[in-house]
């Protein structure tokens, strides 16, 4: 199933200067305001967990490393921690590239490589500290090397296969996620006679599907179970789906689905493992997400599978369609970038880089608040006195776990309320409570995609001390 041109056509001078162009689009997108945002409570954490040395480095050792070295020589700014992942988010675009001409051809390639640097959740994870973007890329890798050893029968493609899976395993457990549809593909080559390469090795098929049900077992067994969450945070299989497809863009999600249909039905085994690569790991983390785990963000790795497939959608548009009609294929592909350009613009904008605004929130209570006030806040403490500290380092923050029994008689208190709960549209206990007993003085808004990171700003005013009721104490 190899496209032709992808093995035999060198690249074209223009074909050269648009990639360039097209990752150098890509390498702006990730670097503007790369420093802008305060780091987030997953950014601290990675950091935090590093510095007491417990168990997260050890097991996630090709994720965090690079991270950890990188702020050893230039320190903890926000710029510095996410570097690591912009450049590899930056460098994927032209792998990317270079996968989709091998197994689809020049214009599969170009459209692919577009729809990843322009595509919003892509740029989001570039400019987070933490392990997705190598995570995604290796992810890729494993799938390509899958797909070049069963065509083939190449020893060399299966052991990169297996090792592009041990490093994928090694950045982070969770993505173990993948494994699951790669080896139920293989195994789909096994028992679909009409399917199957005539090159198959049954040998080397399985002993790779028995490599990656091992890499499943250590993952799970080492560190998949501390995802599994009490709280609204093991999300629902409806949420798990109705977020990716947000995040993906639902145009891209429907072309991609439209062409692994297509595929199917023409047995094209190319667009049939993309198609288990796309929604087979969306699948695998909405079932997961019945038992309360909680791994929705693992979705993201399928998002080269959903940008593949659409660019092969429009790539066949282009050879199939004839006289004007061949126009439909470049207005697929422009309307793909547009949407996704319209979640740019979100998340640089009114989204504030999917991330609570605790430096506005810092700056609004400083201007109002009488010194050595209190305030709480019940997400991201750190984060929030780092911003404080610029403004009034006199205002004593608290971390807010319920509203505090006994509360400053003789001056106000001020809460900070990060939206945690909305899109599980469960009640927030402590909203509930500032509700009826304080003042709401402003929001904040910030939303990533269908879940809001707004924060709800409260004043409580001290003569309403005597009808102030709560259960437990926040903690310092």
């Amino acid at each position: 199933m190899m496209t032709p041109e992808g093995e035999r056509l060198r690249a074209t001078r223009s074909e050269v200067l648009g990639l360039l162009a097209i990752t150098l689009v890509a390498a702006a997108l990730r670097v503007y305001r790369l420093g802008d945002w305060l780091p987030y409570a997953d950014e601290l954490l990675g950091r935090a967990r590093m510095e007491r040395g417990v168990i997260e480095v050890p097991l996630s050792p090709v994720g965090y490393l690079p991270i950890a070295g990188i702020t050893w020589l230039f320190g903890w700014e926000p710029w510095a921690m996410r570097l690591w992942p912009c450049l590899i988010g930056i460098a994927t675009v032209p792998v990317l590239y270079l996968v989709g001409r091998k197994l689809g051809g020049r214009s599969m390639a170009m459209w692919a490589a577009a729809l990843l640097a322009i595509a919003p959740w892509h740029i989001a994870e570039s400019q987070f500290a933490r392990h997705y973007p190598q995570q995604l890329l290796l992810g890729l890798l494993t799938v390509y090397f899958l797909f070049i050893a069963t065509e083939r029968n190449a020893t060399r493609s299966y052991l990169l296969a297996a090792l592009m899976a041990v490093l994928m395993i090694f950045t982070r457990m969770s993505s173990v996620c993948l494994m699951a549809p790669l080896i139920g593909y293989c195994g789909l080559l096994l028992v679909w006679p009409s399917l199957r390469p005539s090159v198959l090795s049954w040998r080397r098929v399985i002993s790779l599907m028995a490599a990656f049900a091992a890499l499943i077992f250590v993952g799970w067994l080492l560190n998949l179970t501390v995802y599994t969450s009490r709280g609204p945070y093991g999300r629902s299989p409806f949420h798990v789906v109705a977020t990716m497809a947000y995040y993906f863009t639902p145009s891209a999600v429907l072309a991609a689905a439209v062409a692994a249909l297509a595929g199917l039905h023409a047995r094209n085994r190319m667009v049939i493992l993309l198609g288990v690569y796309a929604f087979g790991t969306i699948a695998v983390v909405a079932v997961l997400a019945v038992g309360r785990v909680s791994l929705g963000v693992v979705t993201f790795m399928g998002l080269p599978g959903v940008i593949l497939l659409a660019a092969w959608a429009i790539a066949r548009l282009a050879d199939r369609l004839v006289g004007p009609e061949r126009w439909l294929a470049p207005i697929l592909g422009f309307a793909l970038l547009g949407s996704s350009a319209v979640l740019d613009y979100e998340y640089f904008t009114i989204a504030h880089g999917w991330r609570p605004r605790f430096e506005d929130a810092a700056a609004y209570i400083a201007r109002r608040a009488a010194p050595s006030e209190h305030v709480f806040i019940n997400r991201n403490p750190a984060n929030m006195q780092g911003a404080m500290d610029r403004y009034d380092s006199s205002l004593r923050l608290r971390w807010l776990t319920a509203v505090p029994a006994a509360l400053p008689t003789d001056r106000r208190t001020w809460f900070v309320v990060e939206d945690l709960y909305s899109m599980w549209d469960l009640p927030d206990p402590n909203r509930q409570w500032l509700d009826d007993h304080a003042q709401l003085m402003t929001v904040l808004p910030a939303y990533i995609g269908p879940r809001s990171r707004s924060l709800w700003i409260y004043a409580y005013p001290p003569t309403r001390q005597a009808g102030a009721t709560a259960g437990a104490t926040a903690q310092p």
